[in-house]
């Protein structure tokens, strides 16, 4: 086999690789996106991946594939918790303050036992 060949094996082998396991959009219709905690920095502020995270889900919720976003995470190292920051966060992103629940809320139990929920994740976090 000579080398050109054993080349474009490999990069067709790759190719087919990225599209059989790279990231995709996987999204379909929910009744609520549920978004993770992380850390929330010193200042209070979300981290890196918060803020990703919550971002990500705010673009799901625009693309209205879920009338709800629940907040999850509770107090770490700083002030407020980490659902907290999150939905402060989505708020301020336009996010209406009646679409977000907080994980402390009995209502969240509710919301999960739906049997359309969607994990909103953001595709590279950084923290």
């Amino acid at each position: 086999m000579s080398v050109a060949a054993l080349v474009v094996c490999v990069l067709v082998g790759l190719a087919w690789r990225v599209d059989r396991f790279g990231v995709r959009e996987r999204a379909h219709p929910a009744d609520v996106l549920v978004v993770l905690g992380a850390r929330v920095r010193r200042s209070g502020e979300p981290s890196l991946a918060l803020r990703a995270r919550v971002e990500k889900a705010v673009a799901l919720y625009r693309a209205a594939v879920a009338p709800r976003l629940l907040f999850s995470g509770g107090l770490g190292s700083h002030p407020p918790s980490e659902a907290r920051a999150a939905a402060t966060l989505a708020v301020s992103l336009g996010v209406p303050p009646e679409a977000c629940v907080l994980e402390e809320l009995r209502e969240a139990a509710v919301l999960l036992l739906s049997p359309r929920v969607l994990l909103a994740s953001a595709s590279s976090e950084t923290e």
